[in-house]
């Protein structure tokens, strides 16, 4: 009996001390998971709640035109700013004197509201104390202080961001060192000729959407200041290259996340310089040629497809919209029209320039050569509708030269009746008229249009009918097209290719790109392209061109006048697209002008003419002095 119960007794013992010592090994393991498998992981997360990374923003690359004038620059910009971490003290003496005023006064407080306030009332007392030495009345917005406070209180709250240098100087003079209010200098975008290109530089603003990636160490929270961002044009298309690489630094933080001590720092790389095809003094002329009509101009290298001039009117002043864009600027722009670059967006009809698409469908086919003839008795009748040419005078028996020299209706209704649209619209197609050029700036419209009877059906339109094939004929009708994609088709056709490929950039370091690898050849014979040229060389000389005709050089070129609908009322739109010299093309030009009220009168050989001219002589003027 005393031995079975031994037995027993020591079975129980036995079983005790098996399940303590699989306590131990569980106490143990975890142990070891804890203070050995995750070890990194805790040392991660104590790093993550004790150190905060700050990303300091890089400056912009300058920006230069092709002979390197400068076109975009920075610029110091004067703040001001409060460090919050020297506000502790202040803070927490602040919320206990107004919680003692409570207690005495026998209020219950609700100790949060208290601390909003305390915190409020000691910044809008810096404030004041600035306020009294420049002049101004700021209030500091408590939603603003409270968001800073609790999402970016390690970085300083900019109470003031547009200080004059004045305002900078006296501050810089009066404050004390090591006082929580700091003046700051930063950087804003400056653009010394105001306007011009406006639409084709873009704009820059202050944003806190940095770049963060690979710097210093990413498992930390971090904090983004303002850095200058691309917002539209060439600041936009390029902002990855003038932003440059942001720098940052690593704080290590007090338990309320204010900064305590810097532990590592890296220096921002600044951005990379710019050189734009854009010739500064060309755009300044063809700008002031447009004066202030509604319109725009297009001016490029042939051979190269670098974009010389691109204008666009009514425009607005770049230093209106950095470091920020103030509301009322924003709605200004925007009822004047002037956010829309005209150049690469606006869409119209091409009117009678269409007609040396025409007239290359026509020959490439075999349809006429340039001895064909029509009577022309000053219009064409199809249907029940008359399509008059433009003076709605008989020309009488006339030729494909003279019928572009005279820009005739007629001979080009004519003599596409039995043709139809589908050589039109497959011509089109080839010139790269029905597709955005692929110029290297952002927002081109892809909206552009050369219709075809399947796309009429679509639409719900119904039947293509002998008058659309006539419509578009002479460019009216539902072709869309933009000013950059006719300066591009009217250098194609100038070097005997069928696309241009446009570009706003410009390496002075290399040579100069050719673009006779990007399209085929225009598919005319040399003669027959030879006497194409000749044809709208005539057009300046003796034709409805004869206002671009120039004392220093030989000009080519067609003139249109297209009508469009604006607020119910019938506007024309008036074109001259040309190339100069004829014998040996440089450079080529579209300019487009729109009429805006009643007092206006827009013809293409009365108003566009002329700026072409203007913007040409300028040109070979200019490249006679270099």
């Amino acid at each position: 009996m005393r031995a079975a119960e031994r037995s027993f007794g020591s079975r129980r013992f036995f079983l005790i001390h098996c399940a303590l010592g699989v306590i131990l090994l569980f106490l143990l393991g975890g142990l070891v998971r804890r203070q050995i498998l995750q070890h990194l992981f805790f040392v991660a997360q104590e790093r993550r709640q004790n150190t905060r990374r700050v990303i300091t923003a890089a400056p912009r690359g300058e920006i230069y035109d092709r002979h390197g004038q400068l076109l975009v620059c920075n610029r110091p910009s004067y703040a001001l700013q409060l460090c919050l971490t020297n506000l502790r003290h202040e803070f927490r003496s602040e919320c206990v004197r107004r919680l003692n005023e409570h207690a005495a006064q026998g209020k219950s407080a609700d100790i949060q509201e208290l601390r909003c306030a305390a915190r409020l009332h000691v910044v809008q007392s810096y404030m004041d104390q600035v306020n009294a030495l420049i002049g101004r009345r700021e209030k500091i917005s408590p939603k603003c202080l409270e968001r800073h406070f609790w999402q970016k209180r390690l970085l300083p709250l900019r109470l003031f961001s547009d200080l004059s240098e004045r305002e900078y100087a006296i501050l810089v003079e009066k404050l004390p060192p090591n006082f929580p209010l700091r003046p700051y200098t930063d950087s804003a975008r400056y653009y010394p000729y105001g306007e011009l290109a406006c639409h084709v530089l873009g704009y820059a603003v202050s944003t806190q959407e940095l770049d963060d990636e690979g710097i210093l160490d990413d498992t930390l929270l971090t904090f983004k200041p303002f850095g200058q961002t691309g917002r539209a044009g060439v600041e936009l298309a390029q902002d990855s290259t003038l932003r440059g690489e942001n720098g940052g630094e690593i704080w290590s933080v007090d338990p309320a996340g204010f900064q305590r001590e810097l532990l590592e720092h890296q220096e921002a790389a600044p951005g990379k310089d710019l050189h734009l095809s854009l010739d500064r003094g060309l755009q300044l002329v063809a700008e002031e040629a447009l004066e202030d009509r509604c319109g725009s101009a297009v001016l490029l290298e042939i051979a190269t497809g670098e974009i010389l001039v691109m204008a666009s009117r009514p425009g607005y002043d770049l230093n209106r919209l950095t470091p920020f864009i103030r509301p009322e600027t924003f709605r200004e722009i925007e009822e004047q029209g002037a956010w829309f670059n005209r150049a690469l967006q606006g869409l119209f009809p091409p009117s009678s320039t269409f007609k040396i698409l025409v007239a290359t469908a026509l020959l490439r086919g075999k349809y006429i050569d340039w001895r064909d003839t029509v009577d022309c008795p000053g219009f064409s009748q199809i249907g029940d509708r008359k399509f008059h040419c433009d003076s709605r005078h008989s020309h009488g028996k006339i030729n494909l030269f003279d019928a572009i020299t005279r820009s005739c209706n007629v001979f080009f209704i004519e003599k596409t009746r039995s043709v139809g649209i589908r050589p039109l619209a497959a011509e089109a197609r080839r010139f790269g008229l029905d597709q955005p050029t692929g110029i290297d700036l952002p927002y081109e419209t892809r909206h552009m249009l050369i219709p075809t009877p399947e796309w009429k059906q679509r639409r719900g339109f119904g039947p293509w009918l002998g008058g659309d094939t006539a419509n578009t004929t002479i460019g009216q009708g539902y072709t869309l097209v933009t000013p950059l994609q006719m300066a591009c088709f009217i250098a194609s056709v100038a070097r005997g290719k069928t696309q241009t490929r446009p570009s706003i950039l410009h390496d002075p370091t290399q040579h100069r790109r050719s673009v006779d690898q990007e399209a085929e050849d225009i598919g005319l014979s040399p003669t027959d392209h030879a006497q194409l040229l000749r044809a709208l060389e005539s057009v300046v000389l003796t034709g409805t061109g004869k206002r671009a005709a120039s004392e220093a050089l030989l000009i080519a070129g067609k003139t249109g006048t297209a009508q469009v609908w604006l607020q119910g009322r019938k506007r024309n739109v008036a074109w001259f697209v040309g190339f100069a010299p004829p014998d040996a093309p440089e450079v080529a030009v579209a300019i487009e002008l729109q009429e805006q009220d009643d007092e206006d009168s827009f013809y293409g050989g009365k108003e566009t003419a002329p700026i072409a001219k203007t913007l040409l002589e300028a040109y070979f003027l200019s490249s006679q002095g270099s």
